[in-house]
């Protein structure tokens, strides 16, 4: 991104001058109200801006959301109520990993409904269902929330083998991602 700028009704965030390359994992850190999540929500294309913001040499920033190549887990869990979890795994990925959610032991909520999922099984499946979409990159805001020790080490875990740029928000920085942005001010 070069020259990226968040524009709305009385703020501007940036410019931001950022190169993440494939494969990448970018950490975006800082306190609460800091814009981690606005820095997403403009790079999802939910937000105004300005500025250049290219994937694989394709300028994206006049793309529309669907096209941007672009996945999202917002910081609060929310699920489609009424489709059941394979259901809303298959809707990312057609051909999701099956293993891996037997690996974190997720098979039997495979035939739960969305609604039916506590805060903490609803966060596990929406960060799968975006690190399993077409998308290259995923934007994972606040990750962690809402999950155990043993779940957070293998969000961690999943983010790392991921082929995808992974761009996530935490409010402490993390030494184990590639790369970082603080913001301090939103």
């Amino acid at each position: 991104m070069t020259d990226f700028k968040i524009v709305g009704d009385g703020f501007q965030m940036g410019p931001i001058n950022l190169t993440v390359y494939d494969s990448q994992k970018l950490l975006v850190y800082g306190p609460n109200g800091g814009g981690k999540t606005t820095f997403l929500l403009g790079i999802l294309g939910t937000l105004k801006t300005k500025g250049s913001l290219m994937i694989d040499d394709v300028e994206i920033s006049s793309l529309h959301i669907e096209k941007r190549g672009v996945a999202y887990q917002p910081a609060n869990p929310v699920m489609i109520p009424n489709l059941k979890v394979m259901e809303i795994l298959k809707l990312a990925d057609p051909d999701y990993d099956n293993g891996l959610i037997e690996e974190l032991k997720l098979g039997r909520l495979l035939d739960v409904k969305g609604s039916k999922l506590s805060a903490g099984q609803a966060r596990l499946i929406q960060i799968l269902a975006v690190l399993f979409s077409k998308a290259k990159v995923a934007l994972l805001d606040e990750p962690y929330s809402f999950l155990s020790e043993e779940y957070r080490n293998s969000v961690f875990e999943l983010m790392m083998k991921s082929k995808k740029i992974v761009i996530t928000t935490a409010q402490e920085r993390d030494e184990r991602f590639d790369t970082f942005l603080h913001l301090t001010h939103g």
